[in-house]
């Protein structure tokens, strides 16, 4: 056998292995995916924080349908490293597709953010 035949093997079989990209979910979808890795799309409605930011799919940061995207403090400069000083502002009224983990934190669900990259601004449909 051709060293480009084993190598044409090897590619085809990696290609069939690799695992297929995960499906876009909206937030009411994503919320029902507790600990599961997810890619969630949703507009950003509303923001917030003090020293944290709050990305939330809906106006009313309390509904029971608000899924939040949470950036710790200790995360923002990451952000400003990658030219987005404030993750409030800049996404606020944007279509966003975030990679993470959905988890519960004092009963609502969020993705925690460790880097920028998780975010991806997104057109909107």
């Amino acid at each position: 056998m051709t060293p480009s035949a084993v190598l044409l093997i090897f590619l085809s079989a990696s290609a069939v292995a690799a695992d297929p990209p995960a499906p876009v979910l909206t937030p009411t979808q994503a919320i029902k995916k507790v600990n599961e890795a997810v890619v969630v799309e949703m507009e950003v409605k509303s923001t917030g924080g003090r020293s944290n930011r709050y990305l939330n799919s809906q106006e009313d940061y309390k509904s029971a349908d608000n899924f939040t995207i949470f950036i710790d403090k200790d995360v923002l400069a990451k952000f400003t490293d990658a030219k987005i000083d404030d993750p409030a502002v800049y996404y606020k009224g944007k279509t966003i597709r975030v990679m993470g983990t959905v988890v519960v934190y004092d009963g609502e669900p969020r993705i925690e953010i460790e880097r920028p990259d998780q975010i991806k601004v997104v057109d909107k449909k």
